[in-house]
């Protein structure tokens, strides 16, 4: 028997669908599906009318849609402190894809093909299984990601797609029915929050030798682990996928009902997590959750004295409270767990993080007699079978039929994750029928990156959805096979992420567009790109085999690869995000590569790839702060500097491979910035003029080619009139050009060493 609550979440997906059929010019041909999965819509209309009132911020628009006029907007385009609500660019109504081709664009390539958009819903929904109210729904909101994220939800709000405005309502309607109904609120809504910390720690606390084994696998394991926790709430909780409003990048959200029973069982919930994710690791990983209740005003932004952002706040400022008194609670009770040593049979440590191993913990023989935790063999497993596998199959029990494939029990939580081919699936139907109410099927990436697909039939007994991860191809190299040649090319560490978010998040949106639809889209926006679209720049045929994405998501990615390689990936990366988010100047992106040996300890590496992020964090360019990439300890912004310089290397590089130009180029202008005496980028060692130019003179004697003179040439006019111009094209930066020539030439250096080995 179903329950009414599954029969609204249905309900609000069945609206939605009709809605698309509307778009799309049809009339009739999903009639009789809707006739079989949803004959009481009618009964719940005035709560799903109530819900998506207070999804776009109290407007519940009626009347058809005008197609016309009703090409999907992108709501980055919108994003700024002076709002002008005009926009330039527009989204065709097509299936969804992992590429560019789901960029928004400033006109429409081509007439929309709706006929073809609506035959692939049609057949996607001619596949599902109808005999469960909520995993139909789930499955018909999975449909409705891949092909109505370029749909606008009305003619007015043109700028949230139909799939956002739909799983906020959804979410919304659920909690407004499952209020008690004997003991009315002011705040019927309980937004939850969770925060993880020692992430990046817990993934770069790995010995540099097994590195390359163990780190895919790490970050894989905290997304499953994140997931293991969502899904408990949403059991415990008697939620529904679309309650999660956001989930990625170490951090989670989810609307729920504010009743008692609801924040009576989050309290236990909160505890068991807890308690298990330090029954598996110690002190080194919490996730600090907590809750803040929500008005209907507040929610739909209509307060007078709280806006929807300021909600946000709240639940910010109490959730990293929780993080100051971590396990206080634990830590009372059993102060000795926490500060007695621990050991196994007379084994100290595990040979891939160098930590001591809990108490109870499994130990398994690495080599010889080195030893890891039965943890780290699963992570080194997950990292080398994560490129084969094509869904993670989420269970509550364990499976007989799949324990010989690679799974994990994140936490102990009570969830188990396989990592399993179509095959596996297709060849335990009979299991999935079985099962079925106990299943999550979570298709990475689509298939091979495809999100216009139609499922068997027999897979749509359970809940099937789709979800990105940034890096689930690992090449299986060690960071030595990576580059060319180990003992001349170096390691790149690559870290970025989006700049002045939280900023974004708090004004972008003016007060009339701030709605808990628009505050979904924009996280999953980020998501998209950092999770999903990322892999089409670091599988490039340039990157695949000299590269891998440690992690990504959120706003923010952690890339190891060749050292040139990732400079390479870094600026696709923000050329493709600008693209992206319209060009929008709201919108900027910084990162910083650590050039190292390949053999240099990955926890060192990732802390010195943070402090060159660090420093592009605060790097100015004529005021114009951020927005730039570092390297070598020398932050350059992306727009004004970092063309030109790598415009002067690859002129140089070309000279020296010529053999028009002396290498003794290069050392002279190192050697003369290097005692130039720079403060506040400028020389204060004034013999540097004359030296260098006597040093430059010599060089052009002795050159023969006239490309290469006219560059020394251009160094001496340069540097001696400081005329910020950089080999005779002007530069803005408050650097020195000698700084900037040097800094071409130490690039100009580390590349030729690489290539002419």
């Amino acid at each position: 028997m179903q329950n009414s609550k599954n029969s609204i979440y249905l309900a609000t997906m069945v609206r939605a669908f009709r809605r698309l059929e509307e778009f799309v010019g049809r009339q009739g041909d999903i009639q009789r599906f809707i006739d079989l999965v949803a004959p009481t819509e009618k009964d719940f209309g005035h709560i799903i009318d109530e819900a998506e009132a207070l999804t776009v911020g109290g407007i519940n628009e009626e009347g058809k849609m005008d197609i016309p006029h009703a090409m999907m907007r992108d709501l980055l385009e919108s994003i700024s402190v002076i709002n002008t609500g005009k926009y330039q660019y527009e989204i065709a109504p097509r299936p969804l894809t992992i590429s560019k081709a789901s960029f928004p664009r400033k006109k429409a390539a081509d007439t929309p093909n709706m006929e073809n958009l609506w035959k692939r819903v049609v057949q996607n929904l001619e596949t599902l299984q109808t005999g469960n109210d909520k995993i139909l729904a789930e499955n018909l909101l999975n449909i409705l990601f891949r092909y109505a994220l370029s749909i606008p939800s009305s003619k007015t709000n043109i700028d949230v797609s139909l799939y956002d405005q739909t799983r906020i309502a959804a979410s919304i309607a659920t909690c407004l029915y499952s209020i008690d109904k004997d003991n009315q609120t002011d705040k019927p809504f309980l937004l939850i929050g969770a925060d993880f910390s020692g992430i990046q720690n817990y993934i770069y606390q790995i010995v540099s030798k097994y590195a390359g084994k163990n780190l895919k696998g790490r970050s894989f394991y905290l997304k499953l682990l994140s997931d293991s926790i969502v899904d408990c709430l949403l059991k415990r909780l008697d939620l529904n996928l679309a309650n999660v409003i956001y989930d990625s990048g170490g951090c989670f959200y989810i609307l729920a009902p504010n009743t008692r029973q609801i924040s009576e069982t989050l309290e236990n919930a909160i505890n068991y997590i807890e308690s298990c994710i330090f029954n598996a690791h110690g002190t080194s990983i919490y996730v600090a959750i907590d809750s803040i209740p929500v008005s209907k005003e507040e929610i739909s932004n209509q307060d007078k004295d709280a806006s929807l952002r300021d909600i946000w706040q709240a639940l910010f400022a109490k959730r990293d409270k929780k993080k100051y008194s971590k396990l206080s609670r634990k830590i009372a009770n059993g102060y000795q767990e926490f500060f007695c040593p621990n050991s196994v049979d007379g084994i100290k440590r595990d040979i891939i993080s160098g930590e001591d191993f809990l108490k109870d913990e499994i130990v398994v023989k690495f080599s010889n007699d080195k030893y890891i935790s039965l943890l780290n063999q699963q992570q080194i497993k997950l990292g080398q079978d994560l490129k084969g596998c094509d869904y993670i199959v989420a269970s509550d029990k364990e499976i007989e039929c799949w324990k010989t494939k690679t799974y994990i029990q994140p936490g102990h939580i009570g969830r188990y994750y396989y990592l399993l081919t179509e095959k596996d699936l297709l060849d335990n139907i009979d299991v999935i029928k079985e099962y079925h109410n106990e299943f999550c099927i979570k298709l990475l990436n689509g298939k091979q990156g495809n999100c216009d697909y139609v499922l068997s039939p027999d897979l749509t007994y359970c809940l099937v959805n789709m979800e990105f991860y940034g890096g689930n191809t690992f090449n299986g190299k060690t960071f030595e096979e990576m580059c060319d040649n180990p003992k001349l090319s170096k390691l790149g560490i690559l870290r970025m992420d989006v700049d002045n978010l939280g900023s974004i998040f708090q004004s972008g949106l003016s007060k009339e567009k701030s709605s808990l639809a628009r505050y979904a889209c924009l996280s999953r926006s980020f998501d998209y790109f950092f999770s999903g679209y990322i892999n089409n720049i670091v599988l490039q045929d340039e990157n695949a085999d000299k590269s891998f994405i440690v992690y990504s998501g959120g706003d923010d990615l952690f890339i190891v690869g060749e050292w040139n390689t990732t400079i390479s990936i870094a600026k696709t990366i923000r050329e493709d995000f600008r693209a992206y988010t319209c060009d929008n100047p709201a919108f900027s992106i910084s990162g910083g590569v650590a050039i190292l040996d390949s053999k240099f300890p990955i926890m060192l590496g990732a802390e010195e790839s943070s402090q060159e992020e660090s420093n592009a964090k605060n790097h100015s360019c004529l005021n114009k702060k951020k927005d730039s990439i570092s390297f070598m300890d020398m932050p350059l912004n992306w727009s004004r500097e970092f063309p030109i310089v790598e415009k002067l290397k690859n002129e140089l590089l070309g000279l020296l491979l010529a053999k028009h130009l002396p290498k003794s180029f290069l050392s002279k202008i190192l050697l003369h910035a290097s005692t130039a005496g720079f403060k506040n980028h400028k020389i204060t060692q004034v013999k540097t003029y004359w030296m260098m130019t006597y040093d430059l003179k010599r060089i052009l004697e002795r050159t023969q080619n006239e490309e290469a003179r006219r560059i020394v040439m251009n160094c001496q006019r340069d540097i001696c009139e400081n005329n910020k111009y950089l080999n005779s094209e002007s530069i803005t930066s408050e650097y020195h050009v000698l700084e900037l020539w040097a800094f071409a030439c130490r690039w100009t250096e580390l590349e030729y060493r690489m290539l002419n080995n």
